[in-house]
Parts: structure tokens; sequence; C-alpha cells
């Protein structure tokens, strides 16, 4: 819905660059509500970088994630989207900037586009009787504390900013602990993954070692059988050779015998009569 006529912001010139971004720029505030309850707020410190995210997260409750940052003004409510500078949105306002308050609603915002919000009546503020502070002095379109402020006062605000400080530090160190721990677990994990790898390789390389031992083995078996058989028949072969040489010399032996017998019988057919006696012995032993 568009805004009613008399209640659009009336823009003011941007202050320069120098001003905005300059190194000697004074700190600026700005007042957050904590509730309806106007002494409820927080001051968070914001810098032309700033956006309505980085507010949110300096001012919920550590571990809350249902909240966001509710702009306030003449009655109507919008919500704020992450990614709004804040000093921007205060510029937009103009000469009336000290108008429109920042509430912190710890609850889901009823949009979540990146633009300009609808504006909405809010019916708690005039419930609870709350007035919009306008006490607090404006500087560069951002809320800063009061110069008139009691110590007790800033004693409070310095105590309760202390607060969110040790809160905020205690969330971190939560989270690293956290994120230590789970990275020991990875790393745990992955030992653990690496052990098992190499524990199956290993289980694989006995494996493979028993299945080549027991090859070796039956080899072993197979080359000693060879052996025992091969020493008989070397055995056999040397009986046959000795038999062989036996019946060799038996041979020569005969051989002799046959030509001296053949030579004397040649004498007989020749007439000699000198060698009758010894053939006739001759004849005899060749009949046997």
């Amino acid at each position: 819905l568009p805004r009613p006529q008399s209640l659009v912001p009336v823009p003011e010139p941007a202050p320069p660059a120098s001003m905005r971004f300059g190194a000697k720029m004074m700190p600026m505030f700005l007042t957050v509500y904590l509730t309806n309850n106007e002494q409820h707020f927080t001051e968070v410190p914001v810098t032309p970088e700033t956006t309505c995210k980085d507010v949110v997260d300096l001012c919920k409750e550590p571990g809350e994630t249902e909240c966001h940052l509710a702009e306030v003004w003449c009655g109507l409510e919008r919500p704020v989207a992450d990614n709004e500078r804040m000093l921007d949105l205060l510029q937009r306002y103009g000469v009336q900037r000290n108008e429109v308050c920042f509430f912190l609603r710890h609850e889901r915002p009823p949009t979540r586009e990146t633009g300009n919000g609808a504006w909405m009546q809010d019916p708690s503020l005039k419930r609870n009787g709350i007035k919009m502070p306008g006490e607090r002095r404006m500087e560069n379109g951002v809320i800063v504390p009061r110069m008139d402020m009691t110590l007790a006062e800033l004693q409070e605000m310095a105590a309760r900013q202390q607060q969110q400080i040790e809160a905020q530090q205690q969330l971190l160190a939560n989270k690293e602990q956290r994120l230590k721990f789970l990275k020991q677990q990875d790393q745990r994990q992955q030992q653990q993954a690496a052990e098992q790898e190499k524990l199956k390789r290993l289980k694989e390389i006995a494996e493979n070692q028993e299945a080549k031992l027991k090859k070796v083995r039956a080899l072993k078996g197979h080359v000693e059988q060879k052996r025992l058989s091969n020493g008989k028949l070397v055995e056999e072969i040397e009986q046959m050779n000795s038999l062989f040489q036996q019946k060799q010399r038996e041979l020569v032996l005969a051989v002799s015998k046959v030509e001296e017998l053949t030579r004397q019988l040649e004498m007989l057919k020749n007439g000699r009569v000198d060698g009758y006696h010894d053939n006739q012995s001759a004849v005899a032993e060749l009949d046997r």
C-alpha cells in the first residue's frame, strides 16, 4: 500500500562523502529498543557499511534465530530487510528522522522481501501507551547518546553493552569450540578410514602371500615326487647299464673264441698237420 502523503518522509540532501566516510567521523550510535519498554534499549555503533543484519546480530540473545528489526514511524511499523544499510535508511527521513525508532521484535518478520517492507499499524504501541522517544539527539542521521546523561545512566549503558559483548564472545567461543570438536571428529573419522583402508590392503597382501605360499608348497611336493621318481629311474638305468656291460664283455669273449676257432678251422682246411691235436681240442671246446 502507498504511504499516506502526510506520512511520507521529507528527504534532505545527503551529506558529502567526506562527512559520511571520513576517517575522523565521530562515533555514532543507533538506539534499538529490545522490548516495548523504552527503558530497555541498547546503543549499537554504526558505520556507512552497517546493515540491518549486523544490528540484529548485535542485539539478539545468544542462540536466538526468530527475530527482526522493526522501523516504527508515526505509529506505523515496517520490518527492515536484512540488507538495508542503516545510515542510508535514516538519511531518507531527512528532518523527520527524530521521529523514527527501531525495535527488536522477537518473532519471525511478516515479510522477507529485500526491498522496503509494507507499513503496518502497530497496535501494541498504543495499547502499552509507549511514546516514541524523541529526546535523543541525531547527528548524520543516527542517534547519539545525550550529552546530559548522568553517570549512572552511562554506567548502566556501559554495563549493558559489556554484557552483550560478553554474551557475543561466549557465543563465539562456543561456536569455535564446536567447530574445533567437529574438525577433530572429522580428522578422527578420516584417520579411521585411512587405517581401515590400510588394514584392508594388508589383508589382501597377506591373502595373496598365503596363496603364493600354497602354490610353492604344492610345487615343492611335485618336485620331490619327480626327484624320487627320477632316483628310481637312475637306479634302473644303472642296473641296465651294468647288465649291458656284462653282456658286452661276454660278447667280446665269445667273439674272440669264434675268431680263434675260425683260424684253427682254416688251418685244418689248409692241411696243416702240426696243429692237428690242438684243433681237435678246439673242436671239442667249440662243441661244448
